[in-house]
């Protein structure tokens, strides 16, 4: 039997290429979205847990130090998960980060012991990290052009809402206890890794890395089946050196300025009573924001990204200019609300541009390459900033902004723009007659 019999026969709906381009669409959006989400959960753990009995009298040093735990992990994980998404595929890294959050989940809402806390806070984020690079390249390569900018914009749009998610039930913790609390967190976190389970089972692997691979058979039926059929717009790949160092700036600006606004200043400058209700606005803002952006990056990457990190600049001027008045959240609430947009909307630029402008041999591996300069840059300035005041940290977040919007201004002036290219993209290594026609 040969491969395309084999996967035709183990098809649902064998035949009815309509209903099972819907199915196997909709699970690849799914499972990518519900990813993001426990990631989302993940990266709010480690600033939430600190008002927990066991945590709340440490000192600065171990709340520093369990505050980088997850990004620390996160960063392991993009870069080894990242690379090795090239090597075996993409769907085949998803056994080993399911497992590995899974775990690191469940020793964080079982721990009273703080160093055990801690090294499930690392576990997590390594899993949910690792998750970043595939997940992004899976939604490019396995997209129709027409619906790419879309699913790069709302998947990882669901790391807000889970970071929501968590904000809100902590909120709770006093009304129903912390354990109860912990206990809550743990069966939601679990029922939606072992739908995730379900629908990775049957989603597509990545049919342009299967053709890469030789694979053609495959990557015919999948790519049918996803409704990924007829010649494309193809370029040659961007200058790789350019596009690196522009995203390396971007994402920096953007991942420590989101981070920082979101998870760290509250607690440090405002007080753990505070936190929780401060970075639900933010994360409420950011999640509102994700949907706005898909109608306007459908436009075009290069306008979008400098109207995202141009507004993202200007609303950290103004939240630096009420710096004295931060105190009276009538007006600090508002303005973080309004940043949380831009944040996002910066965000979805680069869960956009990351994706687009490598081609399938090493899109995961400079995506997880990519993300090493923000996450490394985001644990020290966690260090960096807990000396600071709140306007020198107000002032560091605007220098981070003017930063990205300096490489937003050289991408509009000297970028290629994506929009409705084929992320097929031609290399030296690659010829016109090895892609989809």
């Amino acid at each position: 039997m040969s491969d395309e019999q084999f996967l035709e026969q183990g098809r649902p709906n064998a035949g009815k290429l309509g209903t099972y381009h819907r199915m196997t669409g909709r699970s690849l959006f799914i499972s990518t979205s519900f990813g993001f989400f426990i990631w989302g959960i993940v990266a709010d753990l480690g600033p939430s847990s600190l008002s927990w009995p066991f945590l709340a009298n440490i000192s600065l040093k171990l709340e520093l130090l369990l505050l980088i735990c997850a990004p620390l992990g996160t960063l392991f994980g993009n870069v080894f998960i990242g690379v090795l998404a090239d090597h075996i595929g993409r769907k085949r890294t998803f056994i080993i980060t399911m497992m590995s959050y899974a775990a690191g989940i469940l020793v964080v809402s079982i721990s009273i012991n703080y160093f055990l806390f801690i090294a499930g806070l690392f576990v997590a984020g390594f899993g949910v990290g690792g998750e970043e690079a595939p997940s992004l390249s899976l939604i490019a390569e396995d997209t129709p052009v027409k619906e790419r900018s879309r699913n790069l914009t709302l998947a990882p749009n669901f790391n807000n809402a889970g970071s929501a998610f968590t904000a809100a039930l902590l909120m709770i913790s006093p009304f129903i206890g912390i354990f109860e609390d912990r206990i809550f967190l743990l069966i939601s976190a679990f029922a939606v890794i072992l739908y995730l389970v379900y629908a990775r089972f049957r989603m597509p692997e990545s049919f342009r890395w299967l053709n890469l691979k030789g694979r053609r058979e495959e990557a015919k039926i999948i790519s049918t089946d996803l409704g990924v059929e007829g010649p494309e717009i193809r370029i040659m790949e961007p200058n790789k050196k350019f596009s690196f160092a522009i995203l390396v700036a971007m994402g920096v600006s953007q991942y420590l300025t989101f981070g920082l606004m979101a998870f760290i200043i509250e607690p440090l400058e405002f007080g753990y009573a505070n936190y929780l209700p401060i970075s639900l606005v933010a994360l409420i803002g950011a999640t509102i924001a994700g949907f706005i952006a898909v109608p306007l990056i459908a436009r075009g990457r290069k306008n979008y990204t400098l109207f995202a990190y141009g507004g993202g600049f200007l609303t950290m001027l103004s939240i630096l200019l009420f710096s004295g008045k931060l105190e009276n959240f009538l007006i600090f609430m508002p303005l973080l609300f309004v940043n949380m947009f831009f944040s996002e909307f910066a965000w979805v630029s680069r869960t956009n541009l990351e994706p687009e402008l490598f081609a399938t041999q090493h899109r995961s591996t400079m995506i997880g390459l990519i993300r090493v300069f923000p996450m490394a840059a985001y644990i020290i300035s966690i260090f960096l900033t807990g000396g600071f005041g709140l306007e020198y940290t107000l002032a560091y977040n605007l220098g981070l902004w003017g930063v990205g919007l300096v490489a937003a201004i050289i991408w509009f002036a000297r970028g290629t723009e994506t929009r409705d290219i084929s992320t097929d993209l031609i290399t030296e290594r690659t010829s016109k007659g090895d892609h989809l026609e």
